[in-house]
């Protein structure tokens, strides 16, 4: 058999007439005994007018000559009745092997066997263009092909999973690998082998898509007997001077757009307030309002606004709390009759645009049920006897001893467990005289009112 030579075109060997599928399509089939490829039978079966293809009635007869009938379709024999044939010799003779030896290949459409491509000239001439790596694990010598030289890792798949304790995601830390394997050391003796701490050593391996400095990288450069530019391109093409300025380039970018904005320009102006004024800044700024473009169009929508009923109703609140500060419940009833008269609103109206401004000054409770201080109680008590645990498991966990006693003390059927205990823990507010916060060293500020919150 011709060998062909290096950069010459492999002419396609045609499949001998026995192995050809029966369909007529020009494909190998896959068996000796059969007649087609996977489902190709199909295609010469007969069919009938707008239907599918027709069963085969009369099955075939098995073509070693014994007379029986072929059980499964598409078949030619039955079982192992090939091999009564000749062809079943003709299929175990596989080919001798295309470098000359005279032995035979092992599997069916092989050209050499085992290892004969290597004796070849073409085999011969990408060897002379291998390398000899060491492996980072075993420290075994192999010899690595050109186009493997980038994808090589180890020596075996064993040795690969070995060695994802230091995962090298660039050329020159292969090398540094490679060297620690060939001299039996750990990261640290290489470290002080080749002069570069430890820690950034370390950094480096851990970090993906990290980068050292050019001293560095020098000193890594002198240890492997490469150039300072080789060095940088293995460990990815940038240095960590590079980066840096990169970084101070795009930052100086931002911080001048940033400076530049009206944003900017307006935190510098609230800087300046609570500060004295120059005298007649009052005056030029009542002359620069008025001769805004817009000046007129804001005096009439400030004469809507102050008109709005909401806002007259806020107001009389405002005026009132100047004569009574703390007025109760009853008291803000009676304000609120006379004012939803004269704005010819209903009295709640007027006492649902009032109470977000109570609340704020702490005149008015937010509403909802009281707090379960009962609860706080027990939770604290069992916090400060054996406070929650990681992987504490069983009827002494402490949401366990909590959820029981709660369950006793308030009576509820069936009782509560630890899923219900903690979601009422997540939900709880931080409220003043809090037991529960006090005993995890939480303690809220004090309230500016005493009324119940929501829970």
């Amino acid at each position: 058999m011709r060998v062909p030579a290096q950069g010459e075109e492999k002419e396609k060997q045609p499949a001998p007439i026995s192995q050809v599928c029966g369909c007529g399509c020009g494909g190998t089939r896959r068996s000796a005994r059969s007649a087609f490829l996977p489902g190709h039978h199909m295609r010469v079966a007969p069919r009938g007018e707008g239907r599918g293809a027709l069963a085969v009635l009369t099955p075939p007869q098995c073509e070693c000559g014994c007379g029986e009938t072929v059980v499964t379709p598409g078949a030619r024999y039955i079982g192992n009745h090939w091999r009564r044939t000749g062809e079943a010799r003709s299929w175990r003779d596989r080919g001798q092997c295309g470098c000359g030896c005279g032995e035979s290949v092992r599997t069916q459409g092989a050209r050499f066997a085992a290892g004969h491509w290597g004796r070849t000239d073409e085999g011969k001439a990408q060897r002379l263009r291998a390398r000899w790596r060491t492996c980072p694990e075993c420290g075994s010598r192999q010899l690595v092909p050109p186009h493997r030289e980038e994808s090589w890792r180890a020596c075996s798949r064993k040795c690969i999973s070995a060695g994802h304790r230091h995962q090298a995601w660039n050329a020159l830390q292969r090398r540094c690998l490679e060297w620690m394997a060939e001299h039996e050391m750990d990261l640290s003796a290489f470290a002080r082998e080749s002069g570069v701490r430890y820690l950034a050593l370390r950094r480096w391996f851990v970090i993906p898509q990290s980068t050292l400095r050019r001293e560095k990288l020098l000193a890594l450069a002198e240890t492997f007997g490469i150039s300072l530019k080789q060095a940088i391109i293995d460990a990815g093409g940038i240095t960590a001077e590079d980066r840096a300025l990169a970084f101070a380039r795009v930052l100086g970018a931002r911080m001048a757009s940033i400076l530049n904005s009206s944003e900017h320009r307006g935190k510098g102006g609230r800087a300046h307030r609570g500060r004295s004024k120059p005298p007649g800044f009052g005056a030029k700024l009542r002359a620069a309002q008025i001769a805004h473009p817009d000046y007129e169009q804001r005096l009439a929508r400030l004469a809507a606004m102050t008109k709005a009923p909401n806002r007259r109703a806020l107001h009389s609140l405002v005026m009132r709390l100047r004569t009574a500060p703390e007025p109760s419940r009853d008291d803000l009833k009676n304000w609120a009759a006379p004012v939803a008269e004269r704005l010819n609103l209903p009295r709640q109206a007027v006492l649902a645009v009032w109470r977000p401004h109570l609340q704020e000054r702490g005149l008015l409770g937010k509403g909802g049920r009281p707090i379960q201080t009962n609860r706080c109680e027990i939770a604290a008590e069992e916090w400060r006897i054996s406070p929650p645990k990681q992987g504490q498991r069983g009827p002494n966990a402490y949401w366990h001893r909590v959820a029981r006693r709660v369950s006793e003390n308030e009576g509820v059927s069936p009782p509560l467990d630890r899923q219900d205990m903690q979601k009422w823990e997540s939900k709880h507010p931080p409220h003043p005289d809090c037991p529960l916060a006090a005993a995890k060293g939480h303690i809220p500020p004090s309230p500016s009112s005493s009324s119940p919150q929501h829970e």
